[in-house]
């Protein structure tokens, strides 16, 4: 979640300087706008809800909780308390509780 709010806060748009015909490639750099901040926002949040994690990327740049003690939804949750393998379950515990 921290590298997700790093990103949200620290992302600014990339925009073309030029095309090097020799190697083939667009020479990019980092603008200073950041009209791109919303469309990553709404793309992580698309993510949280497709996942059934329940967080929400706010408009300051946090991750918020939508429901206190569970970052999951019921479902999703059974589902981790349902997987066989030990180091399996153990990495997702880890990870979402």
């Amino acid at each position: 979640m921290d590298l997700i709010e790093l990103i949200a806060n620290e992302i600014y748009d990339i925009t073309d300087r030029r095309y090097h015909s020799y190697y083939r490639h667009d020479d990019i750099s980092f603008g200073t706008t950041t009209w791109i901040r919303p469309k990553f926002r709404k793309e992580i949040n698309d993510i949280f809800t497709k996942t059934g994690l329940l967080y929400f990327l706010n408009d300051d740049g946090m991750v918020e909780r939508i429901v206190e003690n569970t970052p999951l939804t019921p479902e999703i949750e059974n589902e981790v308390q349902n997987i066989k393998e030990k180091g399996i379950k153990e990495l997702l515990e880890e990870a979402i509780y």
